[in-house]
């Protein structure tokens, strides 16, 4: 069995094997970046969707190719790159980048309107700042095999910023730990986990929002700065051929 994976941003190519006739092809979507908003708190970027097939009909010798999306800069509104699997103009698989946030408000996550594959789960939404002490939401966790990225917790009024929300239904990296409870501490990084990574920890009073979890989790939102979106991930498996060369004995 033969397996790649593409964890870092851009533009790749697999030539398919010779005797190969399917592929399972999975496509994880990066998370759009944390809001900066200041004198409020920025909202929750969302998370990066996710989109597969498990039998995708191939043939031996193509060339396709494989696009890994970026994740979301942050402070911009800047939405996660879509993550894709193709020959040619001909998409097969594309999982879609979350959401970038711009105000306090959380933005949607990757979603499955625009995605192309068997399987297609939503990314998480990111959570929404609350103006009371500038607490940041935190953002959308990405989706993956097992379901749809959680949705980032909001500020709460006085008290925290949002914690990251889990990636992959729970199943992928769980929501960012470490969340702003007092001015001037940065909300947590998101947990990684290949199938799915979580949201940032959203930040309170002048301080900057956890970068997403890999791949897909959305930045949390701050008061001085938002978070980074999580990158994308393709992932190809495969299986080789089986070669049996029978002998045959003559007899005279």
């Amino acid at each position: 069995m033969g397996t790649l994976t593409w964890t870092i941003p851009g533009t790749y190519t697999w030539a398919c094997p010779g005797g190969v006739g399917t592929a399972n092809i999975a496509c994880w979507a990066a998370g759009g970046g944390g809001a900066l908003v200041s004198n409020n708190g920025g909202g929750g970027g969302g998370g990066g969707g996710y989109s597969n097939n498990t039998v995708l009909p191939v043939n031996p010798g193509r060339v396709y190719t494989i696009v890994v999306g970026q994740g979301g800069a942050s402070d911009t509104g800047l939405a996660g790159g879509n993550s894709t699997f193709a020959l040619g103009a001909a998409v097969y698989v594309r999982a879609v980048g979350g959401a970038g946030a711009q105000t306090g408000d959380g933005v949607a996550g990757g979603l499955n309107t625009n995605a192309i594959g068997a399987t297609k789960n939503n990314g998480g939404n990111g959570g929404t700042a609350h103006t009371t002490g500038d607490w940041g939401g935190g953002g959308g966790g990405a989706a993956g095999p097992d379901g749809v990225g959680i949705t980032g917790n909001n500020g709460v009024s006085g008290t925290a910023a949002g914690n990251g929300g889990n990636g992959d239904n729970g199943s992928g990296g769980a929501g960012a730990n470490t969340r702003s409870t007092t001015s001037q501490v940065n909300g947590g990084i998101g947990q990684s986990n290949t199938k799915g990574g979580s949201g940032g920890g959203g930040a309170g009073n002048e301080a900057v929002g956890g970068k997403g979890g890999e791949p897909g989790g959305g930045g949390g939102g701050g008061e001085s700065g938002g978070g980074l979106g999580g990158n994308g991930q393709v992932t190809i498996i495969w299986t080789e051929p089986i070669n049996v060369l029978i002998g045959i004995t003559s007899t005279a």
